[in-house]
């Protein structure tokens, strides 16, 4: 009776084990295509980051400049969310989704703004500087979903 238990434990564990492996196979394939598909999808915004980080600080900004920076890009920037999609959980998406639509907005600022009406798009901002502020964290907002796995 020792040797059929010990016979039907040893092909047990080794199921278990191979299942266990195939598990851990297909969980690595997934984050290696979730990697290369986040890096492309962050890829995306880099000029953005890159050019809102390096003005933030600059005197006499133009009121309308996070308007046509973001207007300018956001065509690449929904292509880039509409295919980084399918590689998120489902638990994710509909934050994904906010999170786009808190960036998308800023695009939406009339090409003829001025400070004043820029208070009014984004409540508590009172300043472009503050509107840049707002776009750098959306956009990193957004990213967090594109976070290396």
């Amino acid at each position: 009776m020792t040797n059929a238990y010990t016979f039907a434990s040893s092909i047990a564990l080794l199921l278990l084990g191979y299942f266990l492996g195939k598990y851990r196979e297909k969980h690595n394939r997934l984050a290696i295509e979730f990697n290369k598909a986040a890096a492309i999808f962050r890829t995306a915004f880099i000029e953005q980051i890159r050019e809102l980080r390096g003005i933030v600080h600059t005197e006499n900004l133009e009121p309308n400049f996070v308007y046509t920076l973001i207007e300018n890009a956001i065509v690449d920037h929904e292509i880039a969310f509409i295919r980084f999609e399918p590689y998120l959980k489902r638990c994710d998406i509909t934050s994904y989704h906010n999170a786009w639509e808190q960036y998308r907005h800023t695009s939406d600022i009339p090409k003829e703004t001025t400070p004043d009406s820029l208070e009014g798009y984004y409540a508590h901002t009172k300043s472009v500087k503050g509107c840049i502020h707002l776009a750098i964290s959306n956009i990193e907002r957004l990213l967090k979903f594109a976070n290396p796995q």
